[in-house]
């Protein structure tokens, strides 16, 4: 079972570079570029990611952290989708690990919103009535036949 008791300090500091709005406020933050310059070998901690959005869920929560006056449910890092969710920030904690911070992909959510939108609209679509053209039966005689049979040989020498 996972220590979801667990309650991460987010530590304000002077050197974060990006502010992402959470409750209504912008919280300071680091980006990927600044975290990457600040550890080039890539030897920092990922204690876990969390979005503001995010239900609990007491199998997958290993903690919360409190940004902007909210509590934030954290799992461990790799639990979500990469598909619909990227890391847009990291939080730096009083332990020393990290939190990643994710935002929605719009891109493949609105994709997938129209291919459902045309897959739903698919069976109200005219339909196109194949019985409409009949196939001509050469062995029956066609009464119109007769008349272009007539005209055609008046002209004939």
């Amino acid at each position: 079972m996972a220590d979801n008791n667990k309650t991460f300090r987010y530590l304000l500091k002077e050197d974060y570079d990006k502010k992402l709005k959470i409750n209504g406020e912008e919280v300071p933050l680091y980006s990927r570029d600044r975290l990457d310059a600040l550890f080039p070998d890539r030897d920092y901690v990922l204690a876990g990611e969390t979005f503001e959005k995010r239900k609990r869920d007491r199998k997958k929560d290993i903690g919360r952290i409190e940004l902007a006056d909210k509590w934030l449910y954290v799992t461990k890092h790799g639990n979500h989708s990469k598909l619909f969710r990227k890391t847009a920030a990291y939080a730096e904690t009083e332990d020393g690990g990290f939190i990643a911070l994710l935002r929605l992909r719009l891109l493949p959510f609105l994709i997938l919103l129209l291919l459902l939108c045309v897959g739903a609209a698919i069976p109200f679509l005219p339909k196109v009535d194949r019985g409409a053209v009949k196939p001509v039966d050469p062995t029956k005689e066609d009464p119109n036949m007769a008349v272009v049979t007539e005209l055609y040989c008046q002209y004939l020498p």
